[in-house]
């Protein structure tokens, strides 16, 4: 079951939002703003849906932090009538889609087709993935999700070929890895590790997001696995490919590939 985190800033949504959302068949995690980065940076999630008041430079500073932490989508809600927020919220109520509707879903919403990231909402611009305004239409709710969910699967799930520096990786159903045309014998979980810092290469991967992407498991403060792992990893490179930096730690926050 796919997880979406739900942050609210100061717009009263939440519980509405997260029916809506648990109807679709999503399981939904709230924190508030301040906890968002520590969420992001310690847990998986596949989408992350951010009520904001305003885009000033708080909201721009964490949005920085998010980012180096984890590269889902990123869909915002806004108060885009003032009066808005003086009247009771509308219930979004979940529905079960039709047929006819499901085909639809494959239609791009507006944010994307028009170029996705800097959307500009009350004259401010957005760095967010797509953006929703109040009062909160549902079919629209359900689109975005539906569309941007889809698309990071396809990202995550498509057969293909990833390089840096010397090394090669294909996912997909056939898996392999090569450096320096030279086959890597990894283990099972050593590949999940390399393929994720390989997909997601300026994202900083925690001891315990690692620990539960690769391992399916919620994480205990027990870091010894992934720290061996991690150290089998970088023999099995430096072996092949001793003059060459590839996973670098960046302390006090965990691995990433190699800036340098």
């Amino acid at each position: 079951m796919a997880t979406i985190l739900l942050a609210e800033q100061s717009i009263p949504l939440g519980v509405r939002i997260e029916d809506c959302l648990a109807g679709m068949g999503y399981r939904v995690v709230s924190v508030a703003d301040a906890e968002l980065v520590c969420m992001v940076k310690n847990h998986p999630f596949d989408m992350i849906i951010w009520a904001v008041g305003c885009f000033d430079d708080n909201v721009q500073k964490i949005f920085e932090q998010v980012r180096k932490f984890s590269d889902v989508p990123v869909l915002g809600i806004w108060p885009k009538e003032q009066e808005s927020e003086e009247a009771e919220p509308e219930e979004v109520v979940p529905r079960e889609m039709k047929p006819e509707e499901v085909a639809s879903e494959e239609a791009e919403p507006e944010d994307r087709r028009n170029g996705g990231n800097g959307v500009s909402v009350g004259g401010q611009e957005s760095p967010l993935d797509a953006m929703l305004g109040l009062p909160l239409d549902r079919e629209e709710l359900e689109e975005k999700v539906a569309y941007y969910m889809r698309e990071a699967y396809k990202r995550s799930h498509d057969m293909r070929l990833y390089q840096y520096k010397g090394l090669k990786m294909s996912s997909g159903s056939i898996k392999k890895v090569e450096m320096n045309h030279k086959g890597l014998d990894l283990t099972v979980k050593e590949y999940m590790i390399l393929s994720l810092l390989m997909r997601h290469r300026n994202r900083i991967y925690t001891k315990a997001s690692l620990y539960e992407a690769v391992w399916r498991q919620p994480y205990t403060g027990d870091d010894n696995a992934v720290k061996i792992h991690i150290s089998n990893l970088r023999s099995k490179l430096k072996k092949v490919d001793p003059d060459t930096k590839y996973i670098e730690t960046v302390w006090g926050l965990g691995y990433r590939l190699s800036q340098n």
